[in-house]
């Protein structure tokens, strides 16, 4: 069973830092905000001990059997919280329509050979790529690629709100301006990063 605990410290404000450390631009917008004025909560396993809750960049949260895979035993990867974030995510989205929510993705551009052939919608300044969801465009499908497409040596989530008719310029395909990505970053209200090695997540929300 997972439970909701606060981790709010010095340790998890490092980590997060860490995580939105990234020259693409909204990771930039976000680093500049006051984070450490908010709170930080993480969802894990009722048995995690106090010494593991805190050790952000470690897995081990779940029990799971190693299986011999192209000749070497490696454990499969388990979150069961994710779920739990997607589900509070679209919640989020669904409560207002000045909501919105949006991807940062780390790997990939427009530019590269699987986004042209594939028809997952984003936005994009230059070269950097994001995924844009508000209570009008909640895909399932579009939605299940850009949580699971957009991770990878990070993995950021970040919800925010701005009026409704600026929405618009968040249209599929479209180039996006900084200062509009400054805007989220200044409005936002709450964002995820991955943690615990792939295993689970920390939420930061503001104060």
């Amino acid at each position: 069973m997972l439970k909701k605990k606060e981790v709010t410290s010095k340790q998890a404000f490092d980590y997060l830092r860490e995580q939105i450390n990234s020259e693409k631009p909204l990771s930039k917008f976000l680093s500049q905000q006051d984070i450490e004025s908010g709170k930080v909560y993480t969802f894990v396993p009722e048995y995690v001990s106090e010494e593991q809750l805190y050790k952000f960049s470690t897995g081990g949260l779940y029990f799971s059997e190693k299986k011999l895979i192209n000749g070497a035993w490696l454990s499969e990867i388990i979150n069961e919280s994710k779920p739990r974030i997607q589900q509070m995510i679209k919640d989020y989205l669904n409560a207002f329509q000045n909501n919105c929510c949006i991807f940062e993705e780390c790997n990939s551009a427009p530019t590269d050979p699987w986004v042209i052939t594939s028809k997952v919608e984003y936005v994009h300044m230059h070269d950097d790529m994001y995924y844009f969801f508000d209570k009008k465009n909640i895909n399932p499908y579009m939605f299940q690629e850009a949580f699971d497409g957009s991770g990878g040596w990070y993995f950021l989530c970040v919800l925010s709100s701005l009026e409704v008719e600026k929405h618009a310029n968040f249209a599929p395909f479209k180039e996006v301006s900084s200062r509009l990505l400054k805007t989220i970053a200044n409005n936002a209200t709450a964002f995820f990063v991955e943690a615990y090695d792939h295993e689970g997540y920390l939420m930061w929300i503001k104060s």
